[in-house]
């Protein structure tokens, strides 16, 4: 019953055929920073992911995404965040074994890290804050309580942003990948 449960939360209904453009945008409003570089969030994606996980990929970035870029994020997108022309941070959000959100790690996308575009993962050094999370959205608001420095690096994190996301069903994506 409890798998049945999991699925229940993590599924939606299929929209329409692929246009090329990822369709129901949704939206964030805040900031990160890289090493004093500043970007503005405005884009926010969710994306399920297969249905053993039980997960849904959020996706913030500051230029939108074509349907193609987020069934492949973030393969699809590593040249053009290199090129310093994409920013984006994401998150996985899964259910522990009391139904209750887990998160997993924080992943940041941006060309100002000192060695690369990309770090390659943080959990539990921000704060994710869920108003919403059913079969249709992700609501809430991710956040820093202080700036974050990598060790070996030097390089400095920070962000705060609240995001509403409409979610991509699986199948959707699979779709969208070329897979039927």
């Amino acid at each position: 019953m409890k798998s049945l449960a999991l699925g229940l939360i993590f599924a939606m209904a299929a929209v329409a055929g692929w246009t090329g453009e990822a369709r129901e945008e949704g939206k964030a409003d805040g900031r990160m920073s890289v090493n004093g570089k500043v970007v503005k969030f405005s884009h926010a994606y969710a994306r399920s992911e297969p249905p053993t996980l039980n997960a849904v990929l959020l996706i913030l970035t500051d230029m939108p995404l074509s349907d193609k870029d987020l069934a492949g994020f973030p393969d699809s997108v590593l040249d053009t965040v290199n090129s310093g022309k994409l920013n984006a941070l994401s998150v996985m959000i899964g259910v522990d074994d009391k139904g209750r959100p887990d998160f997993g790690d924080t992943q940041v996308y941006n060309s100002a890290f000192k060695y690369g575009c990309c770090w390659p993962a943080m959990k539990g050094k921000d704060k994710i804050e869920l108003k919403m999370l059913d079969e249709n959205h992700v609501d809430g608001r991710g956040h820093m309580e202080k700036p974050f420095t990598f060790g070996e690096s030097g390089d400095v994190f920070d962000y705060n942003v609240t995001f509403r996301a409409p979610k991509r069903t699986w199948e959707e994506m699979q779709a969208v990948r070329g897979y039927q």
